[in-house]
């Protein structure tokens, strides 16, 4: 909630989508709470169908996901699919997902993240990037290339 709020008082304008309620909830809703975020949030609590998540995320331009340990994550590949601009953090799995400016990684120094993200958002045609993230997600993480990737450690093995 912090980042948002860094938002709100830098006037940029945004609405937060949250879905799901973890062992964190009470902490993110006392936090909204405090930095008076009410009006930026729909925050769906219930559980959903992930075709209906997905139809979320067709509607939004980014897919933001704080872990501290990650072990690439398949909900970001089904944003980028959807066309999101993933925002992550730069652990594990998640390096992964970003590597060609298609999206930001969160610094471990909450200031470096606000203001690195308010560049980034400034310096990049969103369409354009959220356009690059369907293309990269359908060329490296598909069905296909999955299976083709499976492929070729199987030809690698047997010769």
């Amino acid at each position: 909630p912090d980042f948002f709020a860094y938002l709100k008082n830098a006037n940029i304008d945004f609405l937060w989508v949250i879905v799901g309620d973890g062992p964190k909830g009470e902490q993110i809703s006392e936090l909204i709470n405090k930095y008076q975020l009410m009006d930026n949030v729909i925050w769906i609590q219930n559980r959903l169908p992930n075709s209906d998540i997905l139809k979320l995320m067709k509607l939004t331009n980014f897919y933001i996901m704080g872990h501290r340990h990650s072990i690439f994550d398949f909900s970001t590949i089904e944003a980028m699919h959807m066309a999101n601009i993933p925002v992550l953090t730069a652990v594990g799995g998640n390096k992964e997902m970003i590597f060609k400016d298609n999206g930001f990684f969160l610094s471990d120094d909450p200031k470096e993240s606000y203001d690195g993200f308010i560049n980034y958002y400034e310096s990049i045609d969103v369409n354009e990037i959220k356009e690059m993230n369907r293309e990269i997600a359908q060329e490296m993480f598909s069905e296909y290339s999955f299976l083709a990737g499976y492929e070729d450690v199987i030809n690698c093995l047997c010769e």
